[in-house]
């Protein structure tokens, strides 16, 4: 086991190092050469290396840093100036996919719920996916790439609700009534804005003697962001959620007092091995041997692959 393990970090810090290099070129992101090296090299591909419980929890670390820093770095004064721009990419993000991914299976006879299901699935973006792409793509203007994973998340945040509708009439996500629960879930993201700035900004202003304070920063940073995926995980929220929300309430304290150091640690820690892992866990559990099952006669999964494109 630790062998495997230190043979994925090998290379995954390997692929990270030389092959931007290599591909620089044929301007292929990182992200996807990540993912396609482990779909190649993970359990479904050639079988070298396998997931196990601590690469898993390496990539469950590299989701919760991508989407913290995500939030971190996003201003929030400037997106309220933008907020009609923001409501209408993520309507047009949401309400097309959704209507086509409906009516799509509504038209092979499936139920409503089914078909719901389907429309809330087209609604869906893979936000760490995205997030990196826009940090990794210099072509597009911060201001830009903020409206985007605004949006983004927005109509994230909409499926999750969504989808907390259809599971809770057939797996409960909670033993809360759902109308209590969501009253919960929006007192809890309200409380977290109000409590956690005020807090930050005594944690950060404070300094000890003989002690700039950036370890301690770094440690309490951690501390909020494990405390608020496992409080949100608790009322059963997806720590995708949690992770930015717990960035996005940081981020005026951070950003705004130009905390450079501790900007700059938590975005290495982050980018230089977590995230990374995450993506090759990402593609080690890529089933490419489907591709060699496909069958033609399957209508359904061409019209839904389809759709998708479209």
């Amino acid at each position: 086991a630790v062998e495997n393990t230190l043979l994925i970090l090998l290379l995954v810090l390997a692929i990270g190092l030389m092959i931007p290099e290599l591909f620089k070129k044929f301007r292929i992101p990182l992200i996807t050469l990540i993912i396609l090296a482990g779909s190649i090299t993970g359990p479904k591909g050639l079988n070298y290396v396998t997931v196990d419980e601590t690469i898993s929890f390496f990539g469950f670390l590299g989701m919760a840093f991508l989407m913290f820093m995500a939030g971190l770095e996003t201003d929030i004064t400037k997106l309220s100036k933008s907020k009609y721009k923001i409501a209408m990419m993520a309507f047009l993000n949401g309400a097309i996919p959704f209507t086509v991914g409906l009516l799509i299976t509504k038209f092979f006879g499936y139920s409503w719920t089914v078909s719901f299901l389907i429309g809330i699935v087209f609604i869906s973006s893979s936000v760490a996916v995205i997030v990196s792409t826009l940090k990794s793509n210099k072509s597009i203007s911060h201001e830009v790439a903020q409206l985007i994973l605004s949006s983004v998340m927005l109509t994230d945040i909409v499926s999750l609700i969504a989808l907390g509708f259809i599971f809770q009439s057939t797996s409960k996500i909670t033993a809360l009534p759902l109308p209590l629960y969501f009253i919960v879930l929006i007192l809890s993201i309200v409380s977290l804005f109000i409590i956690l700035p005020a807090l930050s900004k005594k944690i950060m202003q404070r300094k000890l003697s003989k002690d700039d304070g950036s370890e301690r920063q770094l440690r309490f940073v951690i501390i909020v962001l494990v405390s608020v995926i496992l409080y949100f995980s608790a009322l059963g929220a997806h720590p995708i959620l949690a992770a930015f929300l717990a960035g996005l309430s940081l981020s005026s304290v951070i950003i705004t007092n130009k905390q450079n150091r501790l900007l700059t640690k938590l975005h290495t820690m982050g980018y230089g091995l977590f995230i990374p892992v995450f993506f090759f866990v990402v593609g080690m559990e890529m089933d490419v041997s489907l591709l060699r099952e496909f069958d033609i006669r399957n209508i359904l999964m061409i019209s839904l692959i389809l759709g998708l494109i479209f």
